[in-house]
Order: C-alpha cells, then sequence, then structure tokens
C-alpha cells in the first residue's frame, strides 16, 4: 500500500499556517481532530515588564484558570471567552503541539487532510509557536519541526509493505504576492482550482 504525503509551508503578514495534504484515505477510520480554536497567550518581555504602562499580569487582568475558557477583566467589566483550549504564558512548546498538532499529523497519516492556521499581530509569537528558534532544540522547536519528526516516526515504525511519498513545498504570501521559498527565481505564482487538485498554487517547486 501506498501513501502520499503533501507538506506545505505558507505565510503571510500576521499569519503562519501549516497544511498538511494526505492523497490516500484510510478506508473505515475517522479523523481524531475536526475544527479547533486555539489561543496561546505569550509571556511579557523584559522591556515589557519594565514599561510603566504595563499592567500587572497575569492577574487581575487575565484568568486562566480554565484549560477552555479565558477572562479578560476591564476597568469596569470582565469578558469570558470559551475556546477549544487556552494555552496560559507558562504553556511549554511539547504541551502545545500534543494537544494542537499531534493529532492532526496522526489523521494525515491516516489519509486525512489537516491545516494548522497561526493568526496574530506582530510580535505575539506566531513564528516561536509554528517554527521555535531552534529547529533542533527538542525543547524549543516548534509545529513544524516536530511534525516533520513524527511524519518519519511513523514511516520508520511502519509495515514492511506500506510505501510512503512525501512532498513539500513552501510559498509565502506577502502583501497578496506570493513567494516560491525553494525556488525564489520563480514569478507570477497564482492561486488556482480544479476538480482534481483541490486549490493548489500553479507553478510552485516541491521537493519529494
Amino acid at each position: 500500500m501506498q501513501k502520499e504525503i503533501d507538506v506545505g509551508v505558507r505565510g503571510e503578514e500576521g499569519k503562519a499556517v501549516a497544511v498538511l495534504r494526505s492523497e490516500t484515505s484510510s478506508p473505515g477510520k475517522a479523523a481524531q481532530s475536526l475544527l479547533k480554536a486555539v489561543a496561546r497567550f505569550r509571556p511579557f518581555t523584559e522591556q515589557e515588564q519594565s514599561s510603566p504602562t504595563t499592567p500587572s499580569f497575569p492577574a487581575p487582568l487575565y484568568d486562566f484558570s480554565s484549560p477552555t475558557q479565558i477572562a479578560i477583566s476591564g476597568q469596569s467589566s470582565t469578558l469570558t471567552f470559551s475556546l477549544s483550549r487556552v494555552f496560559p504564558p507558562s504553556a511549554v512548546q511539547s504541551l502545545v503541539y500534543e494537544e494542537v498538532a499531534q493529532p492532526l499529523v496522526s489523521d494525515v497519516l491516516d489519509g486525512f487532510n489537516a491545516t494548522i492556521f497561526a493568526y496574530g499581530q506582530t510580535g505575539s509569537g506566531k513564528t516561536f509557536t509554528m517554527l521555535g528558534p531552534d529547529p533542533y532544540d527538542e525543547e524549543l522547536r516548534g509545529i513544524m519541526p516536530r511534525a516533520a519528526v513524527q511524519v518519519f516516526q511513523t514511516i520508520e515504525s511502519a509495515e514492511e509493505q506500506m510505501e510512503y511519498t512525501i512532498q513539500c513545498s513552501a510559498v509565502e504570501i506577502y502583501k497578496e504576492k506570493l513567494q516560491d521559498l525553494l525556488d525564489t527565481s520563480g514569478t507570477g505564482l497564482k492561486i488556482k482550482e480544479s476538480t482534481e487538485k483541490g486549490i493548489y498554487v500553479e507553478g510552485l517547486s516541491s521537493l519529494v
């Protein structure tokens, strides 16, 4: 049996996206993860901590007592938001991956498509969460390096008759312009849609 896995990395100002697409479905299996909305709060920087305009943190401004709710206190009221998961500033990279990405990568290896979409303003921690400061640091590496490790570990432990093909592409979307990050000479990339491929980037290079 052969499975094909297409791994894509896409970026846009304010966004970081990892797209994992499987070309082979697994009969009789259901996806572990459906749509989830997750919030991760980063700690204040040293500069922010020393600023006289920075409010006390995490209390009383933020309440992280619930793993699925965040309560934000204002001057006159408190707003509570419910999500699939809330990660406080103390949350480590491994915890975020295990609860958010690991089930999705498992679904891809079982034949389902998955997307991990990080959204936030500049400096909010998207790159730290998705890539990490060092992809070789087991403690600090982010979702993308951990996903690659999980994919290859699964392949190594698979049955001998199972054959995998991995294809990877990387595209940056900045100011509505597309840039191939694997072949910087490529220009004029366009997003297309077809009944066979679904939504894809025409002319985007890939590595197998």
